[in-house]
């Protein structure tokens, strides 16, 4: 499986905390506990993946060959609540979480421990009634600059019959999104982005852009759904900053933003990979009035 090549390696803090002469403190909140559908409140959604170490030929300090054993801690971004939870094994995860956004900002390995450089770290979301799928997180050792390196890998497909697994009364409910966790470049934080579900499948963060006249996604997303053949689509020019671009459009089934629902949505894409992510366009954003909460750092659409 290759890596996303929106986060093929993401900078980070490699130390070494040695037994001695070094106490190191976790966070205590661990995410609910049981099965969602036991526990799964109106507020909360499951997010799902696993974490996994390429040892090849090295391995780090501390960690033994025959095990992924690992400690991620992360916080939310809005109330800065901190979380943590231990993997044995299989890496795998499953986390019941209020919704929302989250960074993760450190990832424990026996003595190691990878803190991410600030402006670069992984971020999520989990959506209230919702399982998402976050992707697997592969550290390989010893690789750039002897810091390793970590990658997003796409193992929806595996990681779904995991989930199926492990609570077909849930999975049941509702198809599991595909929510990749994603690195934003340093100079867009501060930037409006919304969560974005297209089509009931794919949770993308989409960028705010009163600008823009039609709504953008990424080929990366067009292809997650099932839009190839855009050589065989109609096209439009784009004035932008850079000069005029030509992009084929299509049309995604639906676009829900909170629990605003729009259907049949022209989109363009960006078969050139101008940006990393989507663009909200005024042929979505001219049926809401748009109120930006700087204190909070959120966007609320009302209609």
């Amino acid at each position: 499986m290759q890596p996303l090549p929106i986060s093929a390696t993401v900078p980070f803090l490699l130390s070494a905390a040695l037994s001695f002469g070094c106490t190191t403190t976790l966070p205590q909140h661990l995410p609910t506990p049981g099965a969602p559908e036991e526990g799964l409140s109106p507020s909360s959604g499951l997010a799902y993946g696993r974490f996994k170490i390429d040892i090849g030929t090295a391995r780090p300090v501390g960690l033994r060959p025959s095990t992924n054993h690992a400690h991620i801690l992360w916080r939310n971004e809005v109330t800065g609540e901190r979380f943590s939870h231990p993997l044995h094994h299989s890496g795998s995860f499953f986390w019941n979480l209020p919704g929302g956004r989250y960074e993760i900002t450190d990832i424990w390995m026996g003595f190691n421990n990878l803190s991410f450089v600030k402006g670069n770290s992984i971020r999520f979301r989990v959506v209230p009634g919702r399982a998402v799928y976050l992707g697997t997180l592969s550290y390989r050792p010893q690789v750039v600059d002897q810091h390793g390196a970590l990658d997003i890998l796409d193992e929806f497909e595996t990681e779904q019959r995991q989930l199926k697994q492990r609570y077909p009364t849930f999975s049941k409910k509702a198809p599991p999104l595909k929510g990749l966790m994603f690195i934003l470049p340093p100079e867009e934080w501060g930037s409006k982005f919304l969560d974005i579900i297209l089509n009931n499948q794919v949770l993308e963060p989409f960028l705010l852009d009163t600008g823009a006249t039609h709504t953008v996604i990424t080929t990366r997303t067009a292809r997650t759904l099932g839009i190839t053949d855009w050589t065989l689509f109609p096209s439009m020019d784009f004035f932008t900053s850079s000069g005029t671009i030509t992009s084929p459009l299509s049309q995604v089934d639906s676009i829900r933003v909170g629990t605003h629902v729009m259907q049949d949505v022209e989109v363009a894409i960006d078969v050139d990979d101008h940006l990393p992510y989507g663009l909200l366009g005024m042929n979505f954003l001219q049926h809401f009035h748009v109120v930006l909460d700087q204190k909070g750092q959120q966007a609320k659409l009302i209609r």
